[in-house]
């Protein structure tokens, strides 16, 4: 663990949760905000790139360069009397671009105490400003997989981005972007109805698979042999699962371009992904002659980006293409954590996207990680605020992360819920939520498994909604055309009374 500390008499001084949430630094306590790993020292990472104290006259902050990942943890202990950032790194000969090694940033830096965290926040994005550039040009609702064509007068429904681009041609007519799907760090593979459902049965099935005729059963089971994570005993790390999309287990990959592979498994999970993205982006390249040179997929989607984020992976042959420093496990074993192996592909896959003026979109993005953020142009998750028959959004807390770490790039929500409970009137509670925060809010299905989609429902469930959405779309539109501002430049008397601010200083744009 290396830790660099700043002495400070803890009076006077409060700690930022958030841009809502502070604490007043007092008694012999720690001042974290983390989120739970499986490696490192104390077993945490924070969820923010940066953390801040301030007081009347001063406001210090300590955060990390996003561009440099590592598994890290700011803070501010009152009993030590230290502002803090450790860093835990496990070091290994194995690690062949930096053997024995492990590499590093941070910055202090100083922000208006007047604004608590949000003037750190400010700072933070005048420190970085190019991992917090928006690429878009327009936002909406995020479409997950049904054909937008299908749906009458789709104007009414505010839609931009579409997952999975079953009908790019009309997208291009229509500014929506359309979105390539991959998921990166998985393999699920369905298991015969006369195998057993064992850890051994599924890797037989593989070695089947690797040598049969199929040509895509072939390319997945060598980029599962060569990607495959490995727990300490060298086994496979292996879910075995019956869900609606699939019967049998799921396998957690390395989805790291820089996985070696062989002659005997000659792909890994990236190149298996690369392979299909340059098919599909050449299947729906745009004529010479066209007169729209822009038409064609607008980027990668990347589903479940924090899937199996806090897995381990022992599989040393893995480390030597490693760009993060590698971690450590309770017991003291050298090992990766699987967000940073996600990261890589996802960096690799914005360099080439962006080099091309194309777009990165994922889902599951800013769960419990900040940092792959800068690698994306549209971010959203999947929620479900109806359960057990009672409306419970997600809370202040987790939308102020969304929404500082995207900054004004969209963050894009789908309600995966019973729309039979997810009454008319909930769904306005739903719209006016999102607003407050510039989030958009979609829809897709019960089980997220497109059985009986919102877009596609027999019960057209978007009809009934239709009139909600006439109402609140222009209104975000506006908002987010403004762009979310951390420093609101107002104050509520009454602490009940919440804040945000959406345009420039100017007033011209709020």
């Amino acid at each position: 663990t290396v830790l660099f500390a700043l002495p400070l008499d803890p009076e006077g001084w409060s700690w930022g949760e958030d841009a809502r949430q502070s604490r007043r630094v007092e008694g012999q306590s720690e001042f974290v905000n983390t989120v739970s790993v499986r490696s490192g020292a104390a077993q945490r990472m924070s969820r923010y790139p940066l953390g801040c104290i301030w007081k009347e006259s001063a406001g210090l902050g300590i955060g990390i360069d996003m561009d440099c990942p590592a598994q890290y943890t700011i803070g501010f202990n009152s009993g030590t009397r230290q502002f803090f950032i450790a860093h835990d790194f496990g070091i290994s000969a194995d690690t062949k671009k930096f053997p024995n090694e492990a590499r590093f940033k941070f910055v202090v830096f100083r922000f208006d105490p007047g604004w608590g965290f949000r003037g750190a926040l400010q700072k933070y994005y005048e420190i970085f400003p190019d991992q917090f550039t928006k690429r878009v040009k327009q936002e909406g609702v995020w479409m997950p997989f049904t054909d937008i064509a299908r749906v009458p007068e789709h104007k009414d429904f505010g839609f931009a981005f579409q997952e999975g681009a079953p009908n790019v041609r009309f997208d291009d007519a229509n500014g929506i972007y359309s979105f390539y799907y991959v998921e990166p760090m998985s393999h699920w593979l369905a298991l015969p109805a006369v195998c057993p459902r064992t850890y051994a049965a599924a890797v037989e099935v593989l070695r089947e698979n690797l040598a049969g005729k199929d040509a895509e059963q072939r390319r997945m089971a060598a980029a599962t042999f060569s990607s495959g994570i490995q727990d300490k005993e060298g086994q496979f790390a292996l879910y075995l699962v019956k869900a609606p999309w699939c019967d049998g287990g799921v396998f957690t990959l390395n989805p790291d371009p820089d996985v070696p592979t062989n002659s005997a498994t000659p792909w890994n999970k990236a190149s298996v992904m690369r392979h299909a993205i340059e098919d599909a982006f050449k299947k729906n390249a745009p004529k010479e002659n066209a007169s729209a040179p822009d038409a064609g997929l607008d980027g990668v989607y990347l589903d479940s980006l924090e899937m199996s984020a806090s897995e381990l992976n022992y599989r040393r042959d893995h480390f030597a293409g490693a760009d993060v420093p590698l971690v450590f496990d309770p017991e003291g074993r050298v090992c990766q954590l699987m967000i940073f192996n996600t990261w890589e592909f996802a960096r690799a896959t914005a360099l080439d996207m962006h080099a091309r003026h194309k777009l990165m979109f994922a889902n599951s993005a800013l769960w419990s990680f900040s940092f792959p953020a800068p690698l994306l142009d549209v971010l959203g998750t999947e929620v479900n605020w109806m359960r057990e028959g009672r409306y419970s959004p997600d809370s202040d807390a987790v939308m102020n992360f969304r929404r500082a770490m995207s900054r004004q790039k969209p963050y894009c929500l789908l309600m995966n819920t019973d729309y039979r409970k997810f009454t008319p009137e909930i769904v306005e509670r739903y719209f006016e939520r999102c607003i407050f925060y510039g989030v958009w809010p979609g829809f897709f299905d019960e089980e997220a498994a497109s059985k009986d989609p919102y877009w596609a429902s027999k019960s057209a469930w978007y009809e009934r909604d239709r009139k909600t959405f006439r109402r609140y779309i222009p209104l975000l539109r506006k908002v987010t055309a403004a762009g979310w501002e951390p420093v609101t430049l107002a104050r509520a008397d009454n602490p009940a009374m919440w804040i945000e601010r959406f345009g420039k200083a100017d007033g011209r744009d709020c």
